[in-house]
């Protein structure tokens, strides 16, 4: 697996990729404050079965990135040289 620093990269590639990293951050923040609120409402439950609600909501969400990361892995499989 070759590595390429971004630093390395022409500078309309350094603008793509940086914009990217920030579309990314910015789609991100939503979900990972959701996991975060998830958390701590499981450390509050009062109940097994609000524990267990909470706890098949966030497998649900891991699963849906799961699916995700595996859908973007098998459209770029082949494009590089890293076939995990």
């Amino acid at each position: 697996m070759q590595v390429i620093n971004i630093s390395d990269l022409p500078d309309d590639l350094k603008l793509e990729v940086k914009n990217l990293q920030q579309r990314m951050a910015e789609d991100l923040a939503p979900v990972e404050e959701e996991y975060n609120k998830s958390m701590q409402l499981m450390m509050q439950a009062e109940s097994q079965e609000r524990l267990l609600d909470l706890l098949s909501r966030l497998i649900k969400i891991e699963k849906g990135f799961l699916d995700t990361k595996n859908q973007l892995k098998a459209m770029f499989k082949g494009l590089g040289d890293d076939e995990e």
